[in-house]
């Protein structure tokens, strides 16, 4: 497989395993976008507000996502624009419907009334899953548009570690359709990550508010935590049922637009998703907390694997009782998505099945900095996640499937968590054991 110009290998194949090293990486957009520039024709507006607000739509896949953000643009398109500078990108499921929106507000209509362009030219369609047109958009929009606070919005399909995004009609620049071999599945998390950084010349986001599923888990927010100070995800599925993508948009519009404190809209927005959204868990993650909690993290790990030595039983049956995610209306998970389990329910079940005092210690600090980066947090009711979730795949899994050990080692094992934690230590003792 070339790494020139396929960051995630075919979009028809399973995504679960296809992670790559972002070093391998020859280029950011490949050889079909490497050289492509924004330079849309919207208002100028120089006017200094508190925010700048993007909103980014990698919905061209199912026709669910790409209704509901077409849904959503109108409902913000009549929201009046107090404060932020509102910028839309939207990839739908329609060829030729790639455009930039910049809301003026204040309309009353079903159709789009904000200014619209296309990204560059006459490019009507582009790959919205390419990492160079994601950089374009960010640094365009967040350079152009003069404010205090910057907000990054993702409504797109999560994959917990695997990546973020997905499109199904993809070309190139020309508008051709590209090839399987050059299609690409998601946008690994390290290079979404950098992205970012790289187009706001490695200043931090206020937020980043994750409308996707399973984006709430370790190796991300690690791998986030020089890109934004705050967090809103989930470390479960996203569904959109009941109104809850239309109420938990227009509420973070709303709380951006009365110039509160990043902190505090992270706040809000979880209290807030109690009565307008059906999202099972959704947490708000002070990003100034990861470095401490992973510490910690680490430090129970190391008892973990000193522990093995005499408890390796009581060890396995714990992990063992953690169930992967499951919800009802979802017959099949891929392989990564099943492998994510929670970090605090094995850590209630080491706590009732191990004999070492180490090992108890650490985990309560653990839990101390847990409380401290989720500082506010949606409990999921009758699901298995609860709010952060880690690599925990089936040690049967593992025994029997090749893939899965083939991403343990030589994908997941080049993730910045794996690298920087001894977490994958504890994994490969459980696999040789």
């Amino acid at each position: 497989m070339s790494c020139s110009n396929n960051y995630l290998g075919n979009s028809n194949q399973d995504t679960s395993y296809q992670i790559l090293n972002y070093n391998q990486l020859n280029n950011l957009g490949g050889i079909f976008y490497n050289d492509f520039s924004l330079s849309p024709n919207l208002p100028k507006n120089k006017e200094d507000k508190n925010s700048i607000k993007l909103t980014y739509f990698m919905t061209d896949d199912y026709s669910t996502k790409t209704s509901l953000s077409k849904q959503m643009l109108s409902f913000m398109d009549d929201f009046p624009q107090k404060n932020i500078h509102n910028i839309i990108f939207r990839d739908g499921g329609e060829i030729g419907d790639s455009k930039l929106y910049y809301l003026d507000g204040g309309h009353d209509s079903s159709s789009i009334e904000s200014p619209a362009s296309l990204l560059a030219g006459n490019i009507t369609e582009v790959q919205s899953n390419n990492p160079k047109v994601f950089s374009e958009v960010v640094k365009w929009s967040f350079n152009n548009y003069s404010s205090k606070n910057k907000y990054l919005q993702i409504y797109s399909n999560g994959s917990a570690i695997a990546g973020i995004g997905s499109d199904r009609n993809q070309t190139d620049l020309k508008g051709q359709k590209l090839s399987k071999d050059n299609s690409l599945s998601l946008i690994p998390i390290k290079v979404f990550s950098d992205s970012i950084t790289e187009s706001l010349n490695g200043d931090k986001l206020d937020i980043i508010y994750f409308r996707a599923s399973m984006m709430g888990n370790l190796e991300s927010l690690y791998e986030l935590r020089n890109t934004t100070k705050y967090v809103l995800a989930l470390d479960d599925f996203s569904q959109s049922k009941d109104k809850s993508n239309l109420n938990m948009t227009k509420t973070f519009d709303e709380l951006i637009s009365k110039n509160l404190d990043p902190k505090d809209i992270t706040n809000q927005m979880v209290i807030k998703s109690q009565t307008l959204s059906n999202l099972t868990s959704f947490e708000a993650i002070d990003m100034s907390q990861i470095n401490n909690y992973k510490k910690a993290f680490d430090d129970m790990t190391s008892e973990l694997l000193k522990s093995l030595k005499t408890e390796k039983n009581n060890i396995t049956k714990s992990y063992d009782l953690i169930k992967k995610p499951k919800m009802e209306d979802i017959t099949k998970l891929d392989s990564i998505s099943e492998s994510m389990r929670d970090i605090y329910d094995f850590t209630e079940e080491l706590e009732k099945n191990s004999n070492s005092n180490e090992l108890k210690n650490s985990i309560k600090k653990l839990k101390v900095e847990q409380k401290k980066l989720m500082f506010k947090e949606r409990d999921s009711i009758g699901f298995t996640l609860q709010g952060l979730s880690v690599f925990m795949p089936e040690r049967k899994n593992i025994s029997k499937n090749n893939d899965l050990n083939d991403f343990i080692k030589n994908k997941y094992s080049n993730t910045s968590f794996a690298k920087d934690s001894n977490w994958i230590n504890f994994l490969y003792m459980l696999i040789n054991n």
